[in-house]
Protein backbone atom coordinates (compact mmCIF):
# COMPACT_ATOMS: atom_id res chain seq x y z
CA UNK A 1 0.00 0.00 0.00
CA UNK A 2 2.73 2.49 0.60
CA UNK A 3 2.61 3.34 -3.51
CA UNK A 4 -0.77 3.88 -3.21
CA UNK A 5 -1.48 7.40 -3.37
CA UNK A 6 -3.55 8.32 -0.38
CA UNK A 7 -5.84 11.52 -0.60
CA UNK A 8 -4.51 14.33 2.37
CA UNK A 9 -8.30 14.32 3.53
CA UNK A 10 -8.13 10.77 4.81
CA UNK A 11 -5.89 8.34 7.30
CA UNK A 12 -5.82 4.26 6.83
CA UNK A 13 -4.19 1.88 8.97
CA UNK A 14 -4.45 -1.63 8.59
CA UNK A 15 -3.47 -4.52 11.48
CA UNK A 16 -4.30 -7.75 12.27
CA UNK A 17 -4.70 -9.20 15.23
CA UNK A 18 -4.65 -13.39 14.66
CA UNK A 19 -7.49 -13.60 12.17
CA UNK A 20 -8.99 -10.39 12.65
CA UNK A 21 -7.79 -7.85 10.20
CA UNK A 22 -8.78 -3.68 11.01
CA UNK A 23 -9.15 -1.23 8.86
CA UNK A 24 -9.17 1.86 10.56
CA UNK A 25 -10.35 4.85 8.99
CA UNK A 26 -9.92 8.68 9.46
CA UNK A 27 -10.47 11.82 8.21
CA UNK A 28 -13.30 12.35 4.55
CA UNK A 29 -14.36 9.19 3.42
CA UNK A 30 -15.63 10.08 -0.22
CA UNK A 31 -14.64 8.68 -3.95
CA UNK A 32 -11.59 9.72 -3.89
CA UNK A 33 -10.34 6.87 -1.69
CA UNK A 34 -11.72 4.33 -3.37
CA UNK A 35 -8.70 3.07 -4.88
CA UNK A 36 -6.71 2.98 -2.04
CA UNK A 37 -9.81 1.55 0.33
CA UNK A 38 -9.91 -1.08 -2.50
CA UNK A 39 -6.71 -2.04 -2.97
CA UNK A 40 -6.33 -2.33 1.05
CA UNK A 41 -9.15 -4.98 1.25
CA UNK A 42 -7.50 -7.12 -1.96
CA UNK A 43 -4.36 -7.06 0.55
CA UNK A 44 -6.29 -8.43 3.34
CA UNK A 45 -8.32 -11.22 0.93
CA UNK A 46 -5.20 -12.07 -0.10
CA UNK A 47 -3.65 -12.61 3.41
CA UNK A 48 -6.61 -15.05 4.22
CA UNK A 49 -8.46 -12.71 7.09
CA UNK A 50 -10.93 -14.45 8.09
CA UNK A 51 -12.90 -11.38 9.65
CA UNK A 52 -12.18 -7.97 8.54
CA UNK A 53 -13.19 -4.91 11.12
CA UNK A 54 -13.83 -1.50 9.38
CA UNK A 55 -13.47 1.09 12.06
CA UNK A 56 -15.37 4.52 11.35
CA UNK A 57 -14.78 5.87 14.59
CA UNK A 58 -12.28 8.24 13.89
CA UNK A 59 -14.31 9.81 10.50
CA UNK A 60 -15.21 13.19 10.23
CA UNK A 61 -17.24 12.93 7.73
CA UNK A 62 -18.33 10.26 4.86
CA UNK A 63 -20.44 10.43 1.63
CA UNK A 64 -22.96 8.22 -0.91
CA UNK A 65 -19.52 6.92 -2.29
CA UNK A 66 -17.99 5.58 1.08
CA UNK A 67 -21.55 3.91 1.76
CA UNK A 68 -21.63 2.35 -1.52
CA UNK A 69 -17.94 1.20 -1.33
CA UNK A 70 -19.08 -0.29 1.97
CA UNK A 71 -21.58 -2.43 0.69
CA UNK A 72 -19.18 -3.51 -1.74
CA UNK A 73 -17.48 -5.12 0.98
CA UNK A 74 -20.13 -6.63 2.45
CA UNK A 75 -21.04 -8.42 -0.77
CA UNK A 76 -17.32 -9.37 -1.55
CA UNK A 77 -17.76 -10.63 1.56
CA UNK A 78 -20.52 -12.89 1.39
CA UNK A 79 -19.15 -14.11 -1.81
CA UNK A 80 -15.54 -14.68 -1.07
CA UNK A 81 -16.58 -16.55 2.48
CA UNK A 82 -14.88 -14.08 4.85
CA UNK A 83 -17.24 -11.91 7.86
CA UNK A 84 -16.96 -8.17 7.61
CA UNK A 85 -18.30 -5.67 10.76
CA UNK A 86 -18.53 -2.32 10.50
CA UNK A 87 -18.13 0.30 13.56
CA UNK A 88 -20.07 3.24 12.64
CA UNK A 89 -18.43 5.70 15.01
CA UNK A 90 -20.43 8.93 15.91
CA UNK A 91 -21.97 11.78 14.70
CA UNK A 92 -22.59 12.47 11.02
CA UNK A 93 -21.28 9.44 9.82
CA UNK A 94 -23.66 7.17 11.73
CA UNK A 95 -26.64 9.33 11.27
CA UNK A 96 -25.52 8.75 7.57
CA UNK A 97 -26.49 5.15 7.97
CA UNK A 98 -29.40 6.13 10.00
CA UNK A 99 -31.23 8.28 7.53
CA UNK A 100 -30.24 5.68 4.50
CA UNK A 101 -31.37 2.49 6.29
CA UNK A 102 -27.51 1.05 5.82
CA UNK A 103 -27.25 0.29 9.42
CA UNK A 104 -29.96 -2.50 9.09
CA UNK A 105 -27.94 -4.09 5.95
CA UNK A 106 -24.70 -4.06 7.18
CA UNK A 107 -23.20 -6.22 10.02
CA UNK A 108 -22.74 -3.08 12.63
CA UNK A 109 -20.58 -3.44 15.67
CA UNK A 110 -20.26 -1.36 19.16
CA UNK A 111 -16.99 0.42 19.76
CA UNK A 112 -16.06 -2.51 22.00
CA UNK A 113 -16.30 -5.49 19.52
CA UNK A 114 -13.89 -3.28 16.80
CA UNK A 115 -11.22 -2.90 19.28
CA UNK A 116 -8.31 -5.37 18.61
CA UNK A 117 -8.61 -7.41 22.17
CA UNK A 118 -11.77 -7.97 22.00
CA UNK A 119 -12.96 -10.93 19.71
CA UNK A 120 -14.95 -10.36 16.95
CA UNK A 121 -18.36 -11.79 17.39
CA UNK A 122 -21.75 -12.19 15.10
CA UNK A 123 -20.08 -10.39 12.59
CA UNK A 124 -21.60 -12.90 9.90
Amino acid sequence: MSQMQVPEHFEMTLETHGDTAFVRLGGEFDMACEECFEAALQQLVEQQSDTIVIDLSKLRFMDSSGISMLLAAHQRSQRAGFRIGIVPGRGEVERVFELTGVDRVLPMLGDEEGSASAPVVNAA
